[in-house]
């Protein structure tokens, strides 16, 4: 699922770049980001899956660790979520949010 996020959210990325170079709309940098470098961010699953295999795996392992991997791996699930929802959805909403807090239109 944690790819198919990445994935999704790169398309739509995708789909937002097309449309600003043909109507002449300001980027954000999460957009670019993700154009740029979506990538690399399959990378994350990639990292947590072998982390979660190789605990797994070993017997002498405490239960408590092997649930703490399964919760990071949904932590790492809402939180890709979260990013690319606000990634592709903002811009098309017309809203830019600045790091003071203001946003501008």
């Amino acid at each position: 699922m944690q790819v198919g996020v990445i994935v999704g959210g790169v398309l739509g990325a995708g789909a937002f770049y097309k449309t600003a170079a043909v109507t002449n709309l300001k980027l954000p940098w999460t957009i670019l980001a993700l154009v740029t470098y979506g990538g690399f961010g399959l990378c994350l699953p990639l990292i947590w899956v072998t982390a979660a295999l190789l605990i797994r795996r070993r017997p002498d392992v405490a239960d408590e660790v092997k649930r703490l991997v399964h919760w990071l791996g949904l932590a790492l699930l809402i939180g890709l979520g979260a990013f690319m929802i606000y990634a592709d959805v903002t811009p098309w909403l017309g809203i830019m949010w600045r790091m003071d807090g203001e946003t501008s239109e």
